[in-house]
């Protein structure tokens, strides 16, 4: 066979893939909600209605280190700035 009489497949070009970005961000900010809850329940004592201490203390900082993991995940716009100037 010759070469004109092979015939070259076109380059397929993969799909693009969606940005995953939107989803992270809004992970981060309904994990950033829960955090302030929990913060607005310690400050104000709430959280004796609800929970024993040693359930709540486990409970907050399960909700802290989320929150710091999914900051690092996903930060928001500006951020790495806020990083660089400190």
């Amino acid at each position: 066979m010759s070469e004109q009489q092979i015939a070259h497949p076109e380059v397929v070009q993969p799909p693009a893939i969606p940005s995953l970005e939107p989803v992270a961000l809004k992970w981060r900010n309904l994990i950033e909600r829960r955090r302030a809850h929990f913060i607005e329940l310690y400050l104000t004592g709430r959280w004796k209605r609800y929970y024993e201490e040693e359930q709540f203390l486990v409970i907050f900082r399960e909700t802290m280190t989320i929150a710091d993991r999914w900051n690092e995940i996903a930060p928001k716009p500006g951020d790495g700035e806020l990083q660089k100037a400190s």
